[in-house]
């Protein structure tokens, strides 16, 4: 079922701008889900795509990378309508950053891209979600949804990757049924839970 969760997410944003129904969304509402779907996008190419080739796989995972980046970045972006602050700034250059590594990927022969610097790559995906962080911490009213969004996306999620869902992971998963549903899935629900509240935030907030 990799994958599934993020492609369905996909056709039901495409469902729902087809059906008129972005028309009655807040404008950072709306261009929330865009780039959410951007990302998820970037999912579904990696994880349902049967990449025959190296070059494939790599490309498409290169390409889930820089979306990762960008989730976090534009999200950082989008609660201000701009880029005002230092942790802005922060999520802009991380972007950046991540974009340059995945060039630097295919310019050198000795590793996959999976390998290639692995650690500065996870440092990149750590600054994103602290400066996204910061931005949500000053610019979400609710305290309890504030809240509830950092233990999951700063704390929770992170945790269970490292834990049960990168490949070379120690731990079993929480929730698994062998071949069909794995921690990889379980983490794409935690990660859609989190948008889905990161939404409510802004709905909340907005009005026409």
């Amino acid at each position: 079922m990799r994958g599934w969760v993020h492609f369905a997410c996909v056709v039901a944003a495409l469902t729902g701008r087809g059906l008129g129904y972005f028309k009655n969304m807040p404008e950072r509402a709306s261009l929330f889900v865009q780039c959410t779907m951007l990302t998820y996008l970037g999912s579904t190419c990696l994880h349902m795509v049967p990449w025959k080739t190296a070059l494939g796989y790599d490309v498409a995972l290169a390409m889930d990378f820089i979306g990762i980046s960008w989730g976090f970045t534009s999200h950082s972006i989008l609660w201000t309508g701009g880029v005002h602050s230092f942790s802005q700034f922060g999520a802009v250059a991380v972007f950046a950053c991540m974009c340059l590594m995945q060039v630097a990927a295919f310019k050198q022969k000795n590793k996959r891209v999976l390998m290639f610097m692995r650690r500065r790559r996870l440092t990149l995906i750590l600054l994103n979600m602290i400066f996204l962080g910061v931005v949500e911490a000053r610019a979400i009213e609710d305290f309890k949804t504030m809240v509830a969004i950092q233990v999951l996306s700063k704390i929770v999620s992170p945790w269970y990757f490292m834990a049960c869902t990168r490949f070379d992971a120690k731990h079993k998963s929480f929730f698994e049924i062998q071949g069909v549903w794995g921690p990889h899935e379980n983490w794409h629900v935690i990660i859609l839970v989190v948008h889905l509240l990161q939404l409510k935030a802004l709905l909340s907030q907005d009005s026409f």
